[in-house]
């Protein structure tokens, strides 16, 4: 889920090159909320710091910076809530193709690579303001289109602004969670109107477990590779599979 790769993406490709049946969007959800618990316990200190600040901000004491990151997290939400409800016929089915997969992946590949080498890197998340956070926020809203990557876009935008690698990461990792939490919010709705049988729900199970265990694994490894290295192996990883998915 936080390697900037795209995980959407890799669920439909999935299905799609190995002839199964589409496994729909209540696996994906189920996958993604998998990745919220991961990404909740990961930062299960930091949440723990930044809600307290956040909540003495709300009844009027100083909550300094923590306070102000817990509210660029919750402002940069706002966009691709909203864009959210407004395409999710669309994302649940025209966005839902190979050939948009391969143009994203390319597109959105090429992009991280060109931000990664012309950002600045200089500013941490103090320095990122309202302003900046609204600008990643906005770029979070093309996370709808298969291939393009949540966490890609949004370190992009990061990177653009100026942040360190780390930095970039850590705050697209912490802009996951209230997104997550309006996605699991969603599936419980879905399920409770369509239903899933016993066979379902013990898939949904695994899945879940499964995109648990492997994000917190990413999510620690992506934060170690950032500190040394640059993000040129992702790029050439969405390249390789954009045109991986044109050839076949």
């Amino acid at each position: 889920e936080f390697l900037p790769i795209s995980s959407s993406a890799h669920l439909i490709l999935t299905s799609h090159f190995l002839g199964w049946r589409d496994q729909g969007l209540a696996f994906d959800m189920a996958a993604n909320s998998g990745s919220l618990a991961a990404v909740i316990v990961y930062f299960r200190r930091d949440l723990s710091r930044l809600a307290g600040a956040w909540g003495r901000s709300v009844v009027g004491e100083r909550g300094g910076a923590d306070a102000r990151l817990a509210w660029w997290v919750l402002a940069a939400t706002l966009p691709v809530a909203l864009a959210g409800l407004a395409a999710q016929d669309l994302v649940a089915q025209a966005a839902r193709s190979a050939q948009l997969i391969a143009v994203t992946s390319i597109l959105f590949g090429l992009l991280l690579g060109w931000a990664d080498l012309r950002g600045r890197r200089e500013r941490g998340l103090t320095a990122l303001g309202l302003g900046g956070a609204l600008a990643v926020g906005l770029a979070q809203v093309l996370a709808l289109l298969p291939g393009s990557s949540r966490s890609g876009v949004t370190i992009t935008a990061a990177l653009l602004l100026g942040l360190s690698r780390e930095d970039a990461a850590r705050f697209s990792f912490l802009l996951a969670i209230p997104v997550g939490l309006l996605v699991a919010v969603k599936q419980v709705f879905d399920l409770a109107a369509g239903g899933v049988d016993a066979a379902g729900w013990a898939v949904l199970a695994l899945g879940w477990l499964v995109s648990a265990l492997s994000a917190y694994l990413a999510i620690g490894w992506l934060l170690a590779w950032v500190r040394e290295r640059t993000l040129a192996v992702f790029v050439v990883y969405r390249v390789l599979l954009g045109l991986a998915i044109f050839a076949l």
